[in-house]
């Protein structure tokens, strides 16, 4: 296994976690904060009335936020995470066969 060494010099044996890694805003975060955000605006606009559930783009929204999150969770790993966004990802995949 592979060995980093953090700014301090100690070692690091998880290959996928960076040692300097910290409360930094990584790609992965930034694209799981972006799946997040669209998470949000869909639901308020489906709540707003703006966006009716039976339009193709509400689950697009959905499908596309929970890609977005799936990407992130490769760098950190959360298997209940995962699971919930594979489901969220499938629901709305069948949201948008039924749409079109």
């Amino acid at each position: 296994m592979p060995i980093s060494r953090s700014a301090n010099g100690a070692r690091c044996y998880d290959i996928r976690r960076s040692c300097n890694k910290g409360d930094a805003l990584t790609v992965y975060r930034a694209i799981g904060l972006i799946g997040a955000a669209v998470f949000v605006v869909a639901y308020f606009a489906n709540q707003a009335r703006w966006l009716s559930s039976d339009d193709w783009r509400f689950p697009a929204a959905n499908l596309a936020g929970a890609l977005l999150i799936l990407v992130s969770l490769f760098a950190e790993w959360n298997l209940p995470s995962v699971v919930i966004e594979a489901f969220w990802a499938a629901i709305s995949v069948y949201g948008l066969t039924k749409s079109v």
